[in-house]
């Protein structure tokens, strides 16, 4: 047999070797993945001073809305206001039972006339002391006495005499009647129903003029006063712009934690109709400090605060520390580390990373 050269045997081998699978050990080293670019919100921050525009929603009512009400409290036995009804100065709104304000009068009268006789004996008495003192048959003393009783009797029958006025008062105010002309907004309660003083039996408006009024929160309330203009559109007229001025501003919060404010139209308009929705435009004046959005704005383990700020030229962010202020309706106030015209991210603050690349989402 003949045997092979050693340089051919070598070459074999090696070509068998290339053929079997490489080992765990000596396996290629595998690429590095391709860096991560994470899609984020930003912002450019807006230049301090800008002014703005917003909107405020009201209900449209009559200018003069006026509540009535009973002086004095008593069942209601007439009712013919009813909401909507036109009226004129004088037309019985409501009426209540008058019987125990009848019997207080017919009481107060009984009891003036007993003042009065009471007043005629005193004064009899007074005037029979005078003579027998200018007779002097007696003392002064008792002509004093007599004195002091008359006056006294005197005092009693006024007394009684505002006492029937104001029980005569008290029986006309049973009726109520409308002051001036108008129409009834609202009548919340029935007849038969015991209505206490002061309850409002119906709200009367009167005049052409409409008001809106709206709530502004108190960023802006310092902006708004009597007079200051405003554009007042509503969902039922959406082509035609009304002009019109605050008249009333608020200085306590209302239930929705801003302040009341009306705002008067210029014109009136028959389209318009009381309960009708609306906005009213204000223009404000920003001031003079930065804003952000609070949720761009991530706190640091030592108290401080920073944002993340996107550099275009090389699509990535980086932390950049800020100092902040107030925090109000228009946003969070910077103080320092911001400049105008920066991008900031707004969302996803929290997955980001200094350096990290980022695509910037619409």
């Amino acid at each position: 047999m003949k045997i092979m050269p050693r340089i051919l045997q070598s070459s074999l081998a090696g070509a068998l070797l290339a053929l079997l699978p490489a080992a765990p050990g000596c396996a290629r080293k595998e690429q590095p993945p391709p860096p991560v670019i994470r899609p984020v919100v930003t912002m450019t921050v807006p230049e301090p001073g800008q002014g703005a525009r917003r909107a405020f929603s009201g209900v449209a009512r009559a200018a003069m809305q006026t509540p009535l009400s009973f002086r004095v409290s008593g069942e209601i036995v007439a009712l013919p206001a009813r909401r909507g009804q036109p009226v004129k100065a004088g037309d019985l709104i409501a009426r209540l039972d008058p019987r125990d304000y009848e019997l207080q009068v017919k009481q107060n009268e009984a009891q003036l006339a007993q003042a009065a006789a009471q007043l005629e004996q005193a004064r009899a008495q007074y005037q029979r002391g005078r003579q027998l003192y200018e007779t002097q048959n007696v003392s002064k003393s008792e002509l004093d006495a007599h004195e002091a009783a008359f006056k006294s009797a005197q005092a009693q029958r006024d007394l009684s005499q505002q006492a029937l006025e104001l029980a005569r008062q008290q029986l006309a105010y049973c009726e109520l009647r409308a002051p001036v002309d108008g129409a009834l907004a609202s009548v919340p309660v029935e007849n038969h129903q015991t209505a206490a003083a002061g309850q409002t039996i119906a709200t009367l408006s009167a005049g052409d003029l409409m008001e809106i009024e709206v709530g502004i929160p108190e960023a802006l309330i310092s902006q708004v006063a009597a007079g200051k203009p405003a554009e007042v559109i509503f969902e039922a007229v959406p082509d035609t712009r009304f002009a019109g001025h605050a008249v009333e501003i608020g200085i306590e919060v209302g239930a929705t934690g801003a302040y009341p404010v009306k705002v008067r139209l210029a014109q009136t308009d028959p389209r318009i109709r009381q309960g009708m929705l609306g906005e009213a435009f204000f223009e404000f004046q920003a001031g003079a400090t930065l804003r952000i959005p609070p949720g761009a704005v991530v706190p640091a383990p030592d108290g401080g605060r920073h944002v993340w700020v996107y550099d275009p030229a090389a699509s990535h962010v980086s932390r950049r520390a800020i100092r902040i202020g107030d925090l109000t309706s228009d946003g969070l106030a910077v103080l320092e580390g911001l400049r105008p015209g920066e991008r900031i991210v707004i969302r996803g603050v929290n997955r980001m990373e200094d350096g990290l690349r980022v695509k910037l989402l619409e």
